[in-house]
């Protein structure tokens, strides 16, 4: 397997993060790194480096000619946990060490240090994030693996509460079970005892301001024998201008 093969076969949270890479740098400048970058990434490469630069031999000794793989594989983006989150690979990092030893990426002291070491390292590191990628790959099967066998007996204990209510237990007594449970019973507002506790599903159902849509605002709470309540408090829905009383929009409409 060539090295962009294996390229292509890592997870691409397998890679440090973009801003990470840069602090491998000594003192370097971020943003005006990420600026470089985006040049050279997204711009045409040798007419925005010759704009700035009157002496282009050290432009020309770069090679900055990027071939197609080079300019798709040097930064990848990717989502996490709602968030758009970009990396820099091994491909980057060549990328960065070239543009360091060509003098285009700035620093904050004349008298910073030179020893991009880290980066070099993190450079020819592919081989080892290769392995780290089929590990975080295996715990994620693992996971998923993990998730549909927990989901399996929570729908097949679901399924038996119907039926015996009275199995209930008290370590049941949580959010995420009760919600499963509560739907299972049946759509709309519900009431029902589990455990020794008393449950509420309140459903508020809202038109939206044309009146063709319908939303609904659901809570699941719980009260303990104790009487301690826990799970969602009683938050009004957002009211929309149909909705909205004091403003009287809509009314008397279907």
């Amino acid at each position: 397997m060539n090295n962009h093969d294996i390229m292509k076969s890592i997870l691409p949270q397998t890679f440090m993060l973009q801003q990470d890479v840069i602090k491998l740098i000594p003192d370097a400048k971020p943003r005006n790194t990420i600026r470089l970058l985006d040049q050279l990434l997204y711009a045409n490469v040798m007419e925005e480096l010759l704009l700035n630069h009157t002496d282009s031999s050290a432009i020309d000794a770069l090679n900055f000619d990027l071939l197609e793989s080079e300019a798709e594989w040097s930064r990848v983006n990717y989502w996490e946990k709602a968030s758009e989150r970009t990396v820099l690979t091994t491909v980057g990092a060549n990328l960065l060490i070239r543009l360091f030893k060509a003098g285009y990426i700035e620093q904050t002291k004349k008298t910073s240090s030179t020893d991009i070491s880290k980066l070099e390292a993190y450079a020819d590191s592919l081989q080892d994030l290769k392995i780290k990628s089929d590990l975080i790959e295996m715990q994620l099967k693992h996971d998923v693996g993990n998730d549909l066998q927990r989901s399996g007996e929570c729908k097949k204990r679901i399924a038996h509460l119907l039926e015996h209510p009275e199995d209930a237990l008290t370590q049941e007594l949580e959010y995420g079970f009760l919600k499963k449970y509560a739907y299972a019973i049946g759509p709309g507002s519900k009431f029902f005892k589990f455990a020794g506790a008393k449950v509420f599903k309140n459903v508020t159902r809202l038109k939206t301001n044309s009146g063709k849509n319908t939303h609904n605002y659901v809570s699941i709470y719980w009260i303990t024998p104790n009487g301690v309540r826990h799970g969602d408090q009683d938050n009004e829905p957002y009211l929309n201008r149909r909705n909205d009383p004091n403003r009287n929009w809509g009314l008397g409409r279907d």
